[in-house]
């Protein structure tokens, strides 16, 4: 990604309970901990030279040729390392 380019997602784990997901993240100490949070991306307001007037189908396109490291395991998701990309809201 480059700078001013922007993603929009959240911090979330299916298998965290929300108090727990939410105490790592704002935890000042044992870092180490969030290993297992994941940022679930939703959308793509600018990625490249374009933006949310662009139609969704071409910002998902310059995102997969933007970000190849992404895997698309199955269905409407991409997996990289804690970074997932879903078109499925949650």
């Amino acid at each position: 990604m480059e700078d001013g380019e922007i993603l929009d997602g959240e911090l979330y784990n299916h298998q965290i309970p929300f108090e727990e997901l939410i105490g790592k993240v704002q935890a000042k100490v044992n870092l180490q901990d969030t290993n297992d949070v994941q940022y679930w991306i939703y959308d793509f307001p600018k990625i490249g030279d374009l933006d949310e007037k662009k139609p969704y189908s071409k910002r998902l396109e310059e995102f997969s040729i933007r970000c190849p490291d992404f895997e698309q395991p199955s269905g409407d998701e991409f997996i990289s390392k804690n970074i997932l990309f879903t078109r499925h809201m949650v």
